[in-house]
């Protein structure tokens, strides 16, 4: 069963802000974060059932209860905020701050030559300009999670490298994957190439779906249909007219070729789909107020008993989306 976890929860752990841009500070805040809803739990709430594996300064490693693989978090000294996420299929230890284990793997061309990476520039400002959302299980975690040095509305003209949402764990046949941020042997953190995507252009895959064999040191190719790698920026919907009603699907992803599994816990409407900027579609979805950088944790009420999360990023670089404990998508 998955489980919700956000900010405004009794029990969530003191989260230790920082206003330094893109500092291991940011990071300290994630781990935190990662390790309250994954491996500890807080309040009344119990973990998703992850385990910590290795922790340092500058790296998190936390393997997933059905035990289907570990993920790793590097956070790359001097990168000006650029995060790097690994999977592999077993661990064996550290090389500095990179694990290490068999398949170790992250993007998707050959060898590590354009890893997968994200930008931590200020998503754990501050309590008033700060927000995060998790839900997870034993097998999938997705975060959503952005920050700002200004409580502004989720719309306009915004950095792309506010908001991230980071897919990790595996998708509905059980195939490990990491889903965010962007393939690319660029080395700042503070790169706009970072900013906001979630697709095939960040995309981590442990194995091949046709075979079932590591990737390991190859390539595969990954598409996701309804996900562009590209920004939405044309054509893009930034008109708020409420919905009448909302229709959700599943969405997937193929491996050279073959399709590959559904995204769990992602729930996509067509209303919304190309919508940019979270605000808008917030408001399309029903909100009655306009969503700013400190709300993005605020479900949006579809009317049934499940939780909705509109897709953490603060304008067009990715469709709008909604992350759900619905167990339709799980």
């Amino acid at each position: 069963m998955s489980r919700v976890y956000h900010r405004d929860q009794s029990g969530v752990p003191v989260i230790p802000y920082s206003t330094s841009q893109g500092s291991v500070a940011q990071f300290a805040a994630l781990k935190v974060v990662l390790k309250a809803c994954l491996v500890s739990g807080y309040g009344v709430l119990p973990s998703a059932g992850w385990a910590l594996i290795a922790e340092g300064t500058n790296y998190l490693v936390l393997r997933n209860g059905s035990e289907s693989g570990y993920v790793g978090f590097t956070w790359v000294a001097g990168a000006g905020g650029l995060l790097r996420i690994y999977l592999s299929k077993t661990f064996t230890g550290m090389s500095g701050d990179v694990m290490q284990g068999d398949g170790l793997k992250s993007g998707t061309a050959a060898g590590l030559t354009a890893p997968q990476g994200l930008s931590l520039q200020l998503p754990f400002h501050s309590a008033a300009n700060s927000s995060w959302y998790m839900i997870a299980d034993e097998k999938t975690a997705i975060l959503g999670f952005g920050g700002y040095s200004s409580n502004q509305e989720l719309q306009g003209s915004f950095s792309p490298l506010v908001g991230h949402t980071l897919y990790f764990g595996e998708d509905s046949a059980g195939h490990a994957i990491a889903v965010g941020g962007a393939n690319s042997a660029v080395s700042s953190g503070n790169s706009a190439l970072f900013g906001g995507l979630f697709s095939a252009g960040g995309f981590t895959a442990l194995t091949k779906p046709l075979t079932g064999l590591l990737v390991d040191t190859g390539a595969i190719n990954v598409h996701t249909p309804n996900l562009p790698v590209a920004s939405i920026s044309t054509p893009r919907q930034d008109t708020i007219v409420k919905a009448p009603s909302v229709s959700l699907a599943k969405g997937g992803w193929y491996g050279d070729g073959a399709f590959a599994g559904w995204f769990r816990g992602l729930a996509f409407s067509p209303e919304i789909h190309f919508t940019g900027w979270t605000s808008y579609a917030a408001q399309i979805l029903g909100r009655s107020t306009a969503m700013l950088v400190r709300d993005q944790n605020a479900p949006v009420d579809l009317g049934d008993a499940y939780t909705y999360f509109l897709r953490a990023g603060l304008f067009s670089s990715t469709p709008s989306f909604l992350v759900t404990d619905n167990p339709e998508f799980w």
